[in-house]
């Protein structure tokens, strides 16, 4: 009998939260606008991304050579594999967050604010957009996810202007023009805030589900910006994958046409707008498990959608196609594992 599959979530931009200490400093607008509450209080202008979720070579990150960095040290991992030299909260005493009825299955990045962080940026920054912040409308579909799949999920707490949370450890791209010129100090005060817990719960949650006989398919939640350096993004959802990974192409392949069905106006792209190798969470996890254990997917909606008037049926649309596609490839591959 072939290994059963069990599905993890993580929204790794899922806040645009900061620490007081930040706001205060860094003035005004970011107070207003790291302020707001729900998505649906603001609709944030569209502009140009000057900082995006994924490196690129013209950047000074060259994927390939991420991926040659991430072996180094080898072997699956433990914590102290993702935490070298790093000490702070462990992921133990982190809090069980969420709602009602769901907290069991989420995770976050941390559970209170700490009660000094570094002070950092400085006032009269320009005015920034919205995705600097984080993914508008990821949690939602992300949490309806869990909810439908009974599944973990994973939640970063705080914007991604502090860190961010889908760079690998030794991307310096992690810390946004906010944080970069920080001390090592304040930088490892974020880190184990912040990014450890983050990053040791989820490899964590996977190497335990792996040693118990299962495979793990992670789906790995996001929204990109319509408008990136003044050109018109065109498709309205992009599926994230390695083209090497068997598994992971045939998902995607599914899960594609599901949406499609699902959702007949729009257009599904692969490997767009980002390549699915990129630097990120599950590229780092792809070097630390095997294909035929772990696929590691991310999904990118184009959040002008967030903010039409269909919203809320756009995404129970998506939700219900991501179910059957998980459903219909992994219930056939192997049975599905649910928690």
């Amino acid at each position: 009998m072939s290994k059963p599959w069990t599905v993890i979530i993580s929204c790794e931009h899922a806040s645009r939260a900061l620490p007081p200490e930040w706001v205060k400093i860094v003035g005004t607008e970011v107070q207003r606008r790291g302020s707001v509450g729900t998505e649906g209080q603001r609709r944030g202008s569209v502009g140009t991304e000057v900082q995006r979720h994924k490196g690129t070579e013209s950047e000074g990150w060259k994927t390939e050579g991420r991926g040659q960095k991430a072996e180094v040290g080898g072997g699956v991992g433990t914590e102290s594999d993702l935490r070298q030299g790093s000490a702070g909260a462990s992921p133990a005493s982190l809090p069980q967050i969420g709602q009602a009825g769901h907290a069991p299955f989420e995770h976050g990045s941390a559970g209170d604010s700490p009660a000094s962080f570094p002070q950092i940026g400085q006032a009269g920054h320009a005015p920034l957009e919205e995705h600097r912040w984080w993914d508008p409308g990821a949690k939602t579909i992300a949490s309806a996810l869990g909810s439908r799949l009974l599944c973990p999920i994973f939640f970063g707490h705080y914007s991604r202007l502090l860190i961010d949370l889908n760079r690998s450890p030794e991307n310096p791209q992690r810390w946004s023009e906010f944080t970069q010129s920080l001390t090592a100090e304040e930088k490892k005060l974020i880190e184990d805030t912040c990014y450890w817990p983050y990053w040791s719960r989820v490899h964590q949650t996977v190497a335990h589900k792996l040693s118990a006989g299962n495979r793990v398919l992670h789906l790995s939640i996001h929204s990109f910006t319509p408008v990136l350096n003044g050109a018109v993004r065109t498709m309205d959802m992009g599926l994230l994958f390695d083209p090497s990974r068997e598994l992971e192409v045939c998902f995607c392949n599914d899960w594609g046409a599901q949406l499609t069905a699902a959702l007949p106006a729009m257009t599904v792209a692969h490997n767009e707008p980002y390549r699915g190798t990129d630097d990120g969470l599950t590229t780092y996890l792809r070097h630390r498990f095997a294909d035929t254990d772990y696929a590691g997917v991310e999904f990118e909606l184009n959040f002008k959608h967030v903010h039409s008037d269909t919203w809320n049926e756009t995404a129970e649309r998506i939700v219900e196609a991501t179910v059957k596609a998980v459903g219909r490839q992994l219930g056939t591959a192997g049975h599905l594992h649910r928690e």
